[in-house]
């Protein structure tokens, strides 16, 4: 047989007309495989609101945050409040509870 010239020309021969969905290939399912998809589909939207919530940093913000740490270190020592560190590393400092 010669090779189509279209990659979507072997499945026109396949008597696929009157298919909708993937379901009615499949069958009706079971209350069971209903529930494992639902499990499923929980612990998937648990995990990607998970992966939405994680904070990223990039390697020259990280870097700015180790630049003012000995500084933060000493004014926590010293019982003051450190001054002139922008508010984004302080942030982030106490986001990693750094001090």
């Amino acid at each position: 047989m010669p090779r189509p010239s279209n990659v979507n020309d072997r499945y026109r021969t396949m008597r696929t007309g009157r298919i909708v969905s993937k379901a009615q290939i499949e069958g009706l399912i079971t209350a069971a495989e209903m529930k494992q998809r639902e499990a499923t589909a929980v612990e998937f939207d648990r995990m990607m609101a998970k992966r939405l919530r994680r904070t990223r940093f990039s390697k020259g913000h990280i870097l700015s945050v180790v630049k003012y740490m000995p500084h933060i270190r000493r004014c926590r020592r010293r019982g003051r409040v450190p001054r002139s560190v922008p508010k984004k590393v302080m942030a982030t400092v106490f986001a990693l509870a750094l001090v």
